[in-house]
């Protein structure tokens, strides 16, 4: 039922102008690990196959969270 369920909801949520909403919830779920990733980073070795991988998770992370906070601010905003 999930494969049917989830492409009607993410349809259904555009035309309703949700799109921007989905960040709030991103947000609240990835912050936390991105906050434990960050803390974790002193004890990672970064010249390891771990390290590059984990400083690409990192990075990728907070660049989409701040989509996700610029977004979240147009939907309070109205735009």
């Amino acid at each position: 039922m999930a494969p049917f369920v989830f492409p009607r909801a993410i349809v259904s949520g555009v035309g309703a102008g949700w799109r921007k909403l989905r960040g709030a919830r991103h947000r609240i779920v990835w912050t936390p690990v991105a906050i434990h990733y960050i803390r974790r980073d002193p004890h990672v070795e970064k010249r390891s196959v771990f390290g590059v991988w984990f400083v690409l998770a990192l990075a990728t992370m907070i660049v989409s969270l701040v989509f996700d906070a610029k977004d979240v601010a147009e939907r309070l905003m109205g735009v």
